[in-house]
């Protein structure tokens, strides 16, 4: 199994903080970088080819977590939107390769998105 890159993006840093623990609890995640601005995480990933998971936070200053990924959806190969509420414009994303997790997110609902984008490597 190869390894697995990915960055977050969230604007609030406790919710970096959290997700970075889950990271580390899987080595085949390698995390690239985290933001906290969705403007200098879609400048990084439009630079950058590779990147298998895009964590982001759905409400978000200058950009929202779906504006960004409506720019960059075709530069990841999978997305995860971290949200602290069910976001009805997320129900057609959330089939194929858009994924979500409910904050505060527990290790086993992380774990539980990991084996499932990790399963379409195997």
């Amino acid at each position: 199994m190869r390894e697995l890159t990915c960055i977050i993006v969230d604007d609030h840093s406790f919710a970096i903080t959290l997700l970075k623990a889950y990271l580390t609890q899987f080595s085949e995640l390698k995390l690239l970088d985290t933001f906290t601005d969705p403007v200098l995480a879609r400048t990084y990933i439009n630079e950058h080819k590779g990147i298998d998971i895009l964590f982001t936070d759905v409400e978000m200053p200058k950009i929202s977590g779906i504006e960004l990924v409506e720019s960059i959806s075709t530069k990841v190969n999978h997305v995860v939107f971290v949200t602290s509420r069910f976001r009805h414009e997320l129900r057609p994303k959330m089939v194929g390769k858009w994924h979500y997790l409910f904050k505060p997110s527990r290790l086993e609902e992380f774990r539980e998105v990991f084996l499932e984008i990790q399963s379409e490597y195997k």
